[in-house]
């Protein structure tokens, strides 16, 4: 493919998918982000919860523009190098890496300060807190720039994502569980629906939505007594024994005519 089609690369990171309707991918990518998080970040992770910040939010920013909205280019281009070898895999070591370099920083954070922390990092700032320390002033310029200890720019943030224990199998295996979410969620949906579907209703009677009325829509359900039905007539029919045959009745009924005058 060509440069700009990151859904073409060896790596695999089909970018495209992430775009579709429902984002059904990008729900995936979130979901094994989160759980990473969980096991190399707890306590950022716990804390994140705490102040009510979705893995979104990071998703959105990193995952979407592979962190070319949020890094300098020369920081970008070296780790691009290390997503297009190793998709995805490389994808969760760097966000990872980025968190762990800005942790003693973001733990005191309120929600709002947060907020402000990664708009700081967006435009290249340095974060506006009101008690900002030495240690989260040096902790949000390696955020700002990409640098951590030991190194500068993309070289350093990569060294550390090198670091991050993330394996394909774990990555797998948190498809595997992600699936297993998905349908257990759409399994609670059907059954809410069933629930607050006003009463008991039979499925086999249930016309779907936009179905025409059944025919015979105004016939009644109740059930005619058979010893209170009128018998049917039969104008043509043979009264019987015992009965006079009389002129059909009803108003649909015609008259004879009279006979003509003798001459």
């Amino acid at each position: 493919g060509s440069s700009g089609d990151l859904s073409g690369m060896g790596s695999g990171l089909g970018m495209k998918d992430l775009w579709r309707p429902g984002v059904p991918s990008m729900r995936l990518r979130v979901y094994q982000f989160e759980q990473l998080l969980k096991v190399a970040l707890p306590k950022l992770h716990a804390h994140f919860r705490a102040i009510g910040l979705a893995p979104e939010v990071l998703a959105a920013q990193w995952f979407l523009t592979l962190f070319s909205y949020s890094l300098p280019h020369p920081s970008v281009a070296r780790c691009w190098d290390l997503v297009f070898f190793d998709g995805w895999k490389a994808v969760f070591r760097l966000a990872i890496a980025r968190l762990a370099s800005a942790a003693e920083a973001l733990l005191p954070l309120n929600l709002e300060e947060t907020a402000a922390y990664l708009r700081s990092s967006r435009l290249g700032g340095q974060p506006a807190l009101a008690d900002e320390t030495s240690s989260s002033s040096s902790s949000s310029s390696a955020w700002t720039s990409g640098k951590s200890s030991g190194g500068s720019g993309g070289e350093a943030l990569v060294s550390a994502a090198l670091k991050v224990k993330v394996t394909r199998s774990t990555l797998h295996r948190l498809q595997r569980d992600f699936a297993v979410e998905l349908l257990r969620e759409r399994l609670r949906d059907t059954g809410s629906g069933t629930r607050n579907g006003g009463g008991a209703t039979n499925p086999a009677s249930a016309s779907p939505p936009g179905a025409p009325p059944p025919e015979g829509g105004g016939r009644s359900e109740l059930a005619e007594d058979p010893a209170s039905a009128e018998p049917h007539s039969d104008p043509g029919a043979d009264p019987g024994p015992g009965r006079a045959a009389g002129p059909p009745s009803g108003p649909s009924a015609p008259l004879a005519p009279p006979p003509p005058a003798p001459p």
